[in-house]
């Protein structure tokens, strides 16, 4: 039994324990501790159910599927990309934030070419209700105009904001039981009530 308050045993070479799976080692100036769930050599630590507290700096390095590197946190690739980029943003679906299908810069600007918000469809032409037998109202980028429909299906749009054909800017809404018939239309195509 040693004991006492200033302790000191001093040797080049020491080794604490029995066998090689739980021990204390220090020989050379390199330290090595060993045991069920924890392995310390040459400060690699490997271990297993251990909980840490306190700050862990990684500039490189895997947690959890994730890739750690000084300048991101990436987990996937291609389609299954998941980053997060300091001073970037974060961004799916694409190893390039620029590319990537989803992504929210660090200014909280937004890009989703797809999805839903609050019943609309999101896609990369249009943001719209379900066109359905009930109808919709949809936004649509390459035409740049508002349609309102009667049912599913494209002849049946009863109103059109925007762009009416030609790039001709209007309003014009047609008869919802005969689309061939204009009830009113007016801007750069004519008036006609």
């Amino acid at each position: 039994t040693i004991s006492g308050s200033d302790v000191q045993i001093l040797s080049p070479n020491v080794f604490l324990g029995k066998g090689n799976s739980n021990f204390i080692s220090a020989s050379g100036g390199k330290l090595e501790i060993s045991s069920s769930n924890f392995h310390l050599l040459r400060g690699n630590i490997t271990a297993s159910n251990v909980q840490l507290s306190g700050s862990i700096k990684a500039e490189s390095g895997d947690i959890g599927g994730f890739t750690i590197s000084n300048t991101e946190l990436v987990g996937g690739s291609g389609a299954s990309t998941v980053a997060l980029t300091p001073g970037t943003g974060i961004h799916l679906g694409n190893a390039s934030f620029g590319s990537a299908p989803f992504s929210v810069t660090n200014a909280g600007v937004l890009k989703a070419e797809s999805g839903t918000i609050g019943g609309f469809t999101i896609d990369s032409t249009d943001i719209r209700t379900p066109y359905d037998s009930n109808g919709g109202f949809g936004l649509e980028k390459d035409n740049r105009r508002m349609t309102f429909r009667t049912g599913s299906e494209a002849d049946s749009v009863v109103l059109t904001i925007g762009n009416l054909g030609d790039n001709k800017i209007g309003i014009k809404a047609l008869d919802s039981s005969d689309s061939s018939k204009t009830l009113f239309k007016l801007g750069e195509d004519g008036n006609q009530i």
